[in-house]
């Protein structure tokens, strides 16, 4: 990656630094799919990088991810509370299956929680959307911080808040064939863990 690019890639994701208290884009990824504290996060994506990983190829950080044996976590050196360590388990476990197509030229597919949630939903015994429902995704090309961000809107068309930026830029390209539905809603989880999205699609355009 040339540098203006490689400084670009960091500006863009300020924001996601900022939200999880990151400061690796591989720890960005791994805390929009659920991993956390941030410190575990971060620790993660240093892990990654050491064994190999780019710090922009995010398929690669997620297929790492994926296969992660957390069993062998502590010769590895990763100091978080054993139960944090057990909670990652289950997140990845939650991941796992989503890896056999997902950068397949026939099929693509792509799970991940809303960012933002917490701005544009308000806190109450009844959420917006329930599992199964489908959910309206439009870009939003006169974002300040992203000029690829997807917003997501329930079906009466009220704001849930953005695709996570790490995917912003592979949704909008398929924009056009994505099928997108609520997966899973967990009232008592954090905002940035309260509901997760189902978008697949069977026909991938080629087109950059």
């Amino acid at each position: 990656m040339c540098p203006l690019n490689r400084v670009k890639s960091k500006l863009m994701l300020l924001p996601s630094y900022a939200k999880f208290g990151v400061n690796r884009p591989a720890a960005a990824l791994f805390s929009s799919l659920g991993v956390h504290p941030a410190g575990l996060a971060q620790q993660l994506a240093v892990l990654n990088e050491t064994e190999g990983g780019s710090k922009f190829n995010y398929p690669q950080m997620l297929s790492w991810l994926q296969g992660l044996d957390t069993s062998a976590l502590d010769d590895k050196k990763i100091i978080e509370p054993k139960s944090f360590v057990q909670r990652l388990s289950k997140t990845i476990a939650s991941i796992r299956p989503f890896q056999q197509d997902i950068f397949s030229p026939h099929h693509w597919e792509l799970h991940f929680f809303i960012a933002g949630w917490h701005y544009y939903v308000e806190d109450g015994p009844v959420l917006p959307v329930q599992p199964g429902d489908r959910v309206i995704l439009e870009s939003d090309p006169e974002n300040a911080h992203d000029s690829d961000a997807i917003r997501i809107y329930s079906q009466d068309s009220q704001h849930l808040g953005y695709v996570p930026r790490c995917f912003s830029r592979d949704v909008s390209r398929r924009l056009v064939t994505l099928t997108a539905l609520v997966e899973e809603v967990n009232p008592a989880c954090p905002p940035h863990q309260r509901v997760r999205i189902k978008c697949s699609s069977l026909l991938v355009p080629v087109s950059n």
